[in-house]
């Protein structure tokens, strides 16, 4: 009789896990499959403001060697010019004898205001200053970066101390009726289109394509077949990378280091590193690495602060999504794309005054108005609105999201009494101001996409073991809510 003896192996099975996060996630112990779930979250977001910022940034809006772009960012093309505007007229609330601190974004592209006439002759970026009664009728030298092509952003205020950046208005919190702020969602317009767009790329963990390096011929001479001079060095294809994020780059011993380029693939500089940490400031979207071919098998970019194990590079994959709407979200509530259609949870209107407002009250200098939204969510379990001229009174909701309670499906928003003494007045107002309200629907409403875009989503796959989920939805971070296949070794 023959005796077999059995012996141990390993297979394979797939369960599933689920993974939740904001712009990007990476997900990990994956088996190569088919996403069982894919959905993109929406997202609104509004600015609001405690009236700290004293800087007019709209004083050097249309004047020559000077633009400002709907972020507060100045573009400034020569490196030292004379303000054609006087220190007061530039920050009109200024005092003299009082201090004021002055803090910039991108700083390397900013050095500070020049030409006073007290004991301080400048009034450097992230100082303190306090001006003399003659300072304010200066026009200052604004100096940037030498050179010239500066791009940056000012923050002053009362005080010797920084604040976060924020809009000017004109010393007031905002939102309000006087400073209305604007509602922003997930979505990226295209004009060409007239549609909102989302982008979707998985990847691997590692961003390398060695497959796609070419000979770097911009260090060759113009008279050679750019081989023979430099044979053996390498610049890489365009990566894409996004502000705000660290990336890790091992396995690169030699080289010259890095171009970082925009959103455009314009060349903006040269950075002198071998491998490590690569942090990528604010209008850089693309990296290319120049080094030796040798080192092609080893290099590996990857989120993060540290060298993980090495993976080799897969190839992208992408998903276009278009909508006639952005996507939003306010609080637990959110638009959704799935690979079904949209799933609508948010409705957005433009108030023009014709909605059946009432006066529900007044509390000292301030009157209640409200109106019943027929197809809202109407149990009160949590934030359900946002508008963009008017921020949380005491007595309303008791958040700091945006937005305005509401109780019973009527939206109620709190004005100054003697600005909006009744309701025709703010009738009068809505129909002028372009005023948008958005508020939580009682029902799910799905919206189509189309057939190659259902395709594209089904399509996507996960990469064995990491994967690296992207979405870019513009100015709003969207969410991203996945359930994927993950490996797991069982004896047998």
């Amino acid at each position: 009789m023959i005796f077999l003896k059995r012996r141990a192996f390993m297979t394979f099975k797939f369960n599933y896990e689920t993974s939740k996060g904001i712009k990007q996630v990476i997900l990990t112990n994956c088996g190569q499959a088919p996403f069982k779930r894919f959905s993109i979250l929406g997202n609104s977001h509004q600015d609001s403001t405690t009236g700290k910022q004293l800087f007019d940034v709209s004083a050097l809006k249309n004047i020559s060697g000077f633009s400002v772009d709907e972020d507060g960012f100045i573009m400034q093309k020569v490196y030292n010019t004379t303000s054609p505007k006087t220190l007061k007229e530039l920050i009109p609330s200024i005092e003299a004898g009082k201090s004021y601190y002055l803090s910039v974004d991108n700083p390397d592209d900013f050095t500070g205001f020049f030409g006073f006439t007290g004991s301080v002759s400048a009034w450097h970026k992230n100082q303190t200053f306090v001006p003399k009664e003659d300072d304010l009728n200066i026009r200052p030298g604004i100096v940037s970066k030498v050179g010239g092509n500066a791009r940056y952003r000012l923050m002053i205020t009362e005080g010797q101390t920084a604040s976060p950046y924020e809009p000017y208005t004109g010393g007031k919190p905002s939102p309000s009726h006087d400073y209305p702020q604007q509602i922003k969602n997930v979505g990226k317009w295209n004009e060409e289109k007239q549609k909102y767009e989302v982008d979707v790329r998985v990847t691997g963990k590692n961003l390398f394509d060695k497959d796609s390096v070419q000979l770097n011929v911009e260090f060759g001479d113009a008279n050679s077949d750019f081989i023979s001079m430099k044979d053996g060095w390498f610049v890489s294809d365009f990566i894409p990378v996004f502000s705000g994020k660290t990336y890790f780059i091992s396995g690169k011993k030699t080289g010259y280091g890095y171009k970082l380029y925009d959103i455009d693939k314009h060349f903006i500089k040269n950075i002198q590193l071998t491998h490590g940490r690569l942090s990528v400031e604010d209008g850089i979207n693309y990296v290319r690495i120049n080094g030796e071919m040798k080192d092609l098998k080893n290099i590996q970019v990857e989120l993060g602060t540290t060298a993980t194990s090495y993976e080799p590079y897969y190839k992208e994959q992408t998903a276009t999504i278009t909508m006639d709407e952005p996507l939003r979200g306010i609080g637990k509530y959110q638009d959704k794309i799935t690979k079904d259609g949209i799933a609508r949870r948010i409705r957005s209107v433009m108030l023009n005054g014709n909605e059946d407002w009432k006066l529900y009250g007044s509390n000292g200098n301030i009157n209640n108005f409200g109106y019943i939204l027929r197809e809202a969510i109407s149990n009160n379990v949590g934030q359900r609105s946002s508008l963009t001229f008017s921020s949380y009174k005491s007595g309303v909701w008791a958040t700091d999201r945006l937005g305005q309670d509401m109780f019973a499906r009527i939206i109620r928003i709190n004005l100054p009494k003697d600005v909006f003494p009744d309701v025709e007045t703010l009738r009068n107002w809505l129909s002028q101001s372009k005023t948008t309200l958005q508020y939580v629907l009682e029902k799910e409403v799905i919206v189509p996409i189309s057939q190659s875009e259902q395709d594209a989503i089904r399509a996507l796959t996960t990469y064995h073991p990491t994967t690296v989920i992207t979405v870019d939805g513009g100015d709003v971070d969207a969410g991203i809510e996945v359930e994927y296949a993950v490996k797991n070794k069982e004896k047998i």
